[in-house]
């Protein structure tokens, strides 16, 4: 329990949530636009929601196709 009031936000799930209720589209493309009239083009490690693993978005970073996330629970690789 936190010591003071506290407000958590789950960005998955409230994109979830739009997709379900019919708003997914319209809410990416806005945020997709700001993009471009900020730095000039969309976010490279962005995808579809539901289209690829989020942990390139995650990441903060771009990756080749076959980028795959470098965080190993307990030390173990599956092969």
């Amino acid at each position: 329990r936190a010591a003071l009031p506290t407000v958590v936000f789950n960005l998955h799930d409230q994109f979830g949530r739009r997709r379900e209720g019919g708003q997914y589209d319209r809410v990416r493309d806005q945020i997709r636009a700001r993009d471009v009239a900020f730095q000039g083009d969309v976010k490279p490690m962005l995808s579809g929601f539901g289209e690829r693993s989020e942990s390139r978005e995650y990441a903060g970073r771009a990756g080749d196709d076959d980028w795959r996330c470098p965080f190993e629970p307990g030390g173990a690789r599956d092969v």
